[in-house]
């Protein structure tokens, strides 16, 4: 459900860029481009045709020009929004490593489950799963032991550390000086993730 919903909101934001019909929309700019050298082509002698040709050729230009700064102030939003749920990942494993640990020791001491710890727990690893698509099996000691893409998030004893880093080796990079943000843990040397599922795959798929 998490990613569904920020795919529809990555993809209505990239709609809203390029809104058909619209004078200034890029495909309009396109066509009036084509159509004036159509005509131009079968009327090369004619000042009017070559005046038309030359001004949808710096229309064009302007509406790629435009389109281009629009997407990189997505991508750039895109950056922020992934940095944001990184952050949130690193506070929701950390909670889990605490109440393993209050879990485990209460159901060591009373012999019964800590239901309403449990519980908390349990809404924790619903919040993570729609940030990421993860992994949960509970220990003989009553610890959850959560994965993402095999990296042991938390467990009983501590949570490990998620980072976004700038991925230069794209072709956005290369080609458009556009950064793009990875995943990793906060090891030497650190793990690189993919992530694929969840609000944080669906920000991925949407660059």
């Amino acid at each position: 459900l998490g990613m569904n919903t920020t795919m529809v909101e990555m993809l209505g934001r990239i709609e809203a860029m390029f809104p058909e019909p619209s004078e200034t929309a890029l495909k309009s700019s396109i066509d009036a481009f084509w159509t004036a050298s159509q005509s131009l082509g079968a009327n090369a002698a004619d000042p009017a045709a070559r005046s038309t040709f030359r001004q949808s050729g710096v229309k064009l230009v302007e509406s790629m020009q435009e389109a281009g700064r629009q997407l990189n102030s997505m991508a750039s939003d895109i950056n922020e929004i992934l940095t944001t749920k990184v952050t949130k990942v690193n506070e929701i494993s950390k909670k889990i490593v605490a109440l393993n640990k209050q879990i485990s020791n209460f159901e060591s001491v009373q012999s019964m489950p800590a239901n309403d710890l449990r519980d908390q727990r349990d809404a924790l690893v619903d919040e993570l799963s729609s940030l990421a698509r993860v992994t949960v099996q509970e220990d003989l000691e009553h610890n959850y032991v959560v994965q993402l893409d095999g990296v042991v998030l938390a467990n009983g004893s501590a949570y490990t550390e998620l980072k976004t880093t700038v991925d230069y080796d794209t072709d956005l990079y290369k080609k458009y000086n556009m950064k793009t943000l990875g995943i990793e843990t906060n090891d030497k040397p650190p793990i690189t993730l993919n992530i694929t599922m969840g609000e944080i795959g669906a920000l991925f798929q949407s660059r």
